[in-house]
């Protein structure tokens, strides 16, 4: 039996037996004795029937809400308590608690509805646990096999570093006696053997590049690369690099210059800066058939901003995108030049990153040239204030 089918017939009850007991002690008043008893005698009469009625009906309405109200307390008030009380301990995480069902009415459904919850955010959390522990067993598989990828690592940055150290040696050497054999150390030169030689020369001096190139990028990645701060004066590195690389420029007909600048110092390892320069600045002597190539310097907030732009074949949007790729080299439009080891412009950000600054391509157009740029940073005001005020007062104290 439904909910609403029982208070309704709990109410119809209660009404029923109050109408039907208030118009018994109304009967009385319709007796034809009473109606010819004097006007006086009726209104006693009256009174002290109104007064029956009011008593008689108190004493049966008062039952009959009672009876009403634990009807209603326990159909109705007493399930709502106790689903209360469940559904707070189901609440406190105890999801093996179930509603009793005691009826088949709304509050029996109610129940069923809620067991049914119940039982299902039971079986959602046991499959989110299961899910949980799965992944972190996977997590902790993951991690093992990081940990020794990282040891197939180790291995391979203490062989490169090993191999590159026993390589350096005798390619110096070999570098050596070839020098020594051209200068005639050893005698005259055979016509026949020079261009041997010459070849053998230049494969050499491409191998110490790429050992030395291969020993800085193992410190690199192995977090070893030693650098050795100062403050220096960027116009000075970037006039000796210009310098020292002006002959190799004038070898191919091509102009290399410096546009004037307002000299800043900067914090940072003056050789790395110097091979970071001597990259670039190779890189645009060996793609520039004509024209020129410039270092301009200018300041950007706190940086000092390098820019070597050059008039030569440009690069694809295709290789700047894999350019600064360890072992990148730029694709067939390179045939017939010089070949380099594919990690100096990898190395020379790495460089420049470890610096506090970066580098990348300002711009390029095949054909029409393109425009490398690294930053750096300024020697704070502050500290450059703090620098003078201190020389101020040496030079100032007596004595």
């Amino acid at each position: 039996m439904k909910l609403s089918t029982k208070l309704a017939l709990l109410i119809f009850f209660g009404i029923f037996v109050s109408v039907a007991w208030s118009s018994f002690l109304i009967i009385p008043f319709l007796d034809p004795a009473i109606v010819n008893l004097s006007s006086k005698y009726q209104l006693n009469l009256a009174i002290l029937a109104l007064i029956r009625l009011i008593v008689v009906t108190l004493l049966t309405v008062a039952p009959a809400f009672l009876i009403i109200w634990l009807a209603t307390k326990n159909y109705i008030i007493k399930p709502i308590n106790s689903f209360i009380q469940i559904t707070r301990v189901i609440s406190m995480g105890n999801l093996g608690q179930r509603v009793p069902v005691i009826s088949k009415d709304e509050l029996g459904q109610l129940a069923l509805n809620i067991n049914t919850l119940v039982q299902n955010s039971a079986r959602a959390f046991q499959n989110m646990a299961n899910y949980l522990r799965d992944e972190k067993l996977k997590e902790r598989e993951l991690q093992v096999a990081n940990k020794k990828l990282e040891g197939l690592d180790n291995l391979k940055d203490e062989f490169v570093s090993i191999a590159s150290h026993e390589l350096r040696t005798p390619m110096t050497a070999i570098k050596g006696l070839i020098s020594m054999i051209f200068e005639g150390d050893f005698g005259p030169i055979n016509k026949e053997i020079q261009d041997p030689l010459n070849d053998i020369a230049t494969s050499t001096e491409r191998l110490i590049e790429l050992v030395n190139d291969m020993l800085d990028v193992s410190r690199i990645e192995a977090g070893r690369l030693k650098l050795t701060f100062e403050d220096v004066s960027l116009n000075s590195i970037v006039s000796e690099m210009v310098k020292l690389l002006t002959p190799l420029a004038k070898q191919k007909g091509i102009e290399l210059k410096i546009e004037p600048f307002e000299d800043k110092k900067i914090h940072a390892d003056p050789g790395k800066v110097k091979e970071i320069l001597n990259n670039l600045i190779g890189n645009s002597i060996k793609f520039t058939d004509k024209g020129e190539i410039t270092v301009k310097v200018e300041q950007r907030e706190n940086l000092m901003c390098v820019l070597v732009s050059d008039t030569g074949m440009g690069i694809s949007k295709e290789d700047q995108a894999r350019l600064f790729n360890k072992f990148s080299q730029i694709s067939d439009n390179q045939l017939g030049r010089p070949k380099g080891t594919g990690l100096g412009l990898y190395i020379s950000r790495e460089f420049a990153r470890k610096m506090g600054g970066d580098l990348w391509i300002e711009s390029s157009e095949a054909g029409r040239g393109s425009v490398f740029a690294f930053t750096l940073p300024m020697v704070s005001l502050n500290k450059q204030v703090d620098v003078i005020s201190s020389v101020s007062n040496v030079q100032n104290t007596p004595g």
